[in-house]
C-alpha cells in the first residue's frame, strides 16, 4: 500500500514555503509520494485570472521537477475547471487508487478555518491530516 500525501491549493504562486514544508512532511512521515494538486478555483475566493490556471500549474510543475522522485503534480482540478472541493478530489483519488493510503497536507492557516470546508467531518473520518506551521498566521 502506497502512502500518498495530497497537497492542494491555488499556488498563486507556488513558493519556497510550500516546497520546504513538503520536503519536511515527506521526510517526517516517510511518504511514498506527495501529489500537488493546483485548484482551478478555490471555494469562497475570487477566480484567479492572472496568472491563468494553466500558468499556475506550469509554475508548480517546474518547481516540483527540481524535487525529484516522490513529488508529482496532478492536473485533475485544473482540467475539470470550476470550484475545487478537497473531499471530491480525495473521493476520486480513492476510486482510482483504492489500495493507496491518502493523507491530507495543509498549512495551519487552513486548519483554523477547516470546519468551514465542504464535508470536513468526512475528511477527518477517513483521512489523516498532516499540518505544517505557517509563520505569521
Amino acid at each position: 500500500m502506497l502512502s500518498v500525501g495530497i497537497f492542494g491549493g491555488a499556488f498563486n504562486p507556488i513558493h519556497m514555503g510550500h516546497v520546504n514544508s513538503l520536503i519536511q512532511v515527506q521526510k517526517k512521515f516517510n511518504l511514498d509520494e506527495i501529489k500537488v494538486i493546483p485548484a482551478y478555483q478555490s471555494p469562497g475566493k475570487d477566480l484567479i485570472t492572472n496568472p491563468e490556471a494553466s500558468q499556475r500549474y506550469e509554475m508548480a510543475e517546474i518547481c516540483l521537477n527540481d524535487l525529484g522522485h516522490g513529488f508529482t503534480i496532478d492536473p485533475r482540478e485544473i482540467n475539470r475547471k470550476g470550484t475545487s472541493y478537497t473531499i471530491d478530489t480525495l473521493t476520486k483519488l480513492v476510486e482510482r487508487h483504492p489500495t493507496h493510503e491518502f493523507k491530507l497536507i495543509m498549512g495551519e492557516d487552513n486548519l483554523v478555518q477547516f470546519e468551514n470546508w465542504k464535508n470536513y467531518d468526512k475528511i477527518l473520518e477517513y483521512y489523516e491530516l498532516y499540518v505544517y506551521p505557517r509563520p505569521n498566521t
